[in-house]
């Protein structure tokens, strides 16, 4: 329904995006209505962080009516795509600096660490979420 206020995409594509984010589990359902995930909120904050410009409503919108007013013969495809290139171009570089890298050090946290009571826990990323892990790492797992 938010899609469709929005002016995005069409009745035939909202049933593939639900899929999609669905099967990228960056959403549940969860009482007949659709609950982020970890995953999904990590990634929607980081595409919002480097890519702002891009990651909004009203940029899809404009964008869908401009790919229809190419389809149509009313706008200038190459000219449309080297613009989209130039801006693309640029936000490629920013996030690149900006957004920041999940894995490596992960956040400091204040406890030490139970197995070897030396060591700081640090919360890191991993494939199946935040977790854990001792600044000791390699030597204490």
């Amino acid at each position: 329904k938010a899609l469709e206020e929005n002016g995005i995409g069409r009745p035939s594509t909202y049933a593939e995006i639900l899929a999609t984010i669905q099967r990228r589990e960056y959403v549940t359902r969860y009482e007949k209505r659709f609950k982020p995930t970890e995953l999904g909120t990590v990634v929607c904050d980081m595409l919002v962080q480097g890519f702002d410009d891009l990651i909004n409503e009203q940029y899809t919108a404009g964008m869908e009516k401009l790919l229809d007013q190419i389809a149509e013969g009313n706008a200038d495809r190459l000219k449309e795509m080297k613009a989209f290139w130039k801006s693309l171009k640029k936000d490629l570089a920013t996030a690149g600096k900006t957004i920041k890298a999940l894995k490596g050090e992960g956040e400091k946290t204040e406890e030490k660490c139970p197995q070897c009571a030396d060591g700081i826990l640090f919360t890191k990323w991993g494939s199946y979420g935040n977790f854990l892990s001792c600044g000791n790492y390699t030597d204490c797992k």
